[in-house]
């Protein structure tokens, strides 16, 4: 009985000392968030962008970004085309991948990236046009409203550094109909 008292508080003792707490640290964050306004032709209830839109005429995308730290920032918005990533996921960030079998892209069809400025703890509106095609397009296209905030973020302790650079985006779906489309996959190369 004496042993196993011996051995509990052996055992206490032990993982009190290794055991003992260690300092931890939490990134503040992106600093900003952003919400999409979606239009009357949105096709559901998502919390994208996912538009029935018409040839030949102008969709406007609009998002707020709103900055929730005490000082200003300078947010860089993009239009980025999707793409297909090397383990077959959709991406939707910037990338150096073009499709050329697609016959428009979603950052063809938009306006270049913008700069803006947010000032502290304030909202401001973005609006993007896409210029639809006279023609239309059989299927969807799809891209994002990428939102990054171009500054370095640097942390870490005791001979460790990170760098963070934060960026959130806003995923756009467009379509001229609502038919399904037989998919016609062509490889480029093997």
């Amino acid at each position: 009985m004496k042993k196993k008292i011996i051995f509990s508080l052996l055992a206490i003792l032990s993982l009190l000392w290794f055991g003992g707490a260690h300092q931890v640290q939490a990134a503040e964050g992106a600093g900003f968030t952003i919400s999409p306004a979606l239009p009357q032709n949105q096709i559901d209830q998502s919390t994208y962008f996912n538009l029935l839109v018409k040839p030949g005429e102008t969709q406007r995308l609009l998002i707020y970004v709103k900055n929730t730290t005490k000082s200003a920032k300078k947010l860089k918005v993009s239009a980025v085309s999707a793409f297909t990533q090397s383990n077959g996921t959709l991406g939707y960030y910037p990338n150096k991948h073009t499709d050329k079998s697609a016959e428009y892209t979603f950052s063809g069809l938009t306006e270049a990236p913008k700069t803006i400025d947010v000032g502290a703890e304030a909202q401001v509106p973005v609006t993007f046009d896409v210029k639809i095609p006279e023609k239309g397009f059989t299927g969807q296209i799809l891209g994002s409203l990428y939102v990054e905030d171009p500054t370095v973020h640097k942390s870490g302790g005791s001979g460790m550094a990170i760098n963070n650079k934060f960026a959130m985006l806003v995923g756009v779906v467009l379509q001229t109909s609502e038919a399904k489309v037989a998919p016609e996959l062509k490889l480029m190369d093997v």
